[in-house]
């Protein structure tokens, strides 16, 4: 992390360290992903401030087409939100995130770590 307290010199330094680290662990632990489809953004049935105050139970993942996510899913990589709560869960949305979870990427934001079920709205 870069702050005010640093120079010229000490951000060489770190620019440094982390291009040698990027080297050394280039090619190893390397996971191979599927080609990302452009998804349609999901359809918003509710603000997120709304869906995160609400009354949320567990549903099986595999089944929850057409529910209104209660929590966010995300893959690393690539980092960015598959859904947020507030959005209309799809069957592209389903088969993305387990295609992404399939191939190894991390999954996030849930809270069944292993997204057996998910978080949607009453």
């Amino acid at each position: 992390m870069v702050s005010i307290g640093d120079n010229k010199s000490s951000v060489s330094a770190l620019v440094n360290a982390l291009s040698n680290m990027a080297c050394d662990l280039k090619g190893k632990n390397k996971i191979k992903l599927p080609p990302i489809p452009d998804l349609p953004i999901p359809e918003l049935a509710l603000l997120p401030k709304e869906a995160f105050y609400s009354e949320k139970r567990p549903h099986p993942f595999k089944e929850s087409y057409g529910r209104i996510s209660g929590e966010m899913i995300m893959a690393y990589p690539p980092g960015i939100p598959i859904i947020c709560p507030g959005e209309i869960i799809t069957h592209d949305i389903i088969d993305e995130v387990l295609l992404l979870k399939e191939a190894g990427s991390l999954i996030q934001g849930m809270e069944d770590r292993e997204l057996n079920y998910v978080n949607v709205i009453k």
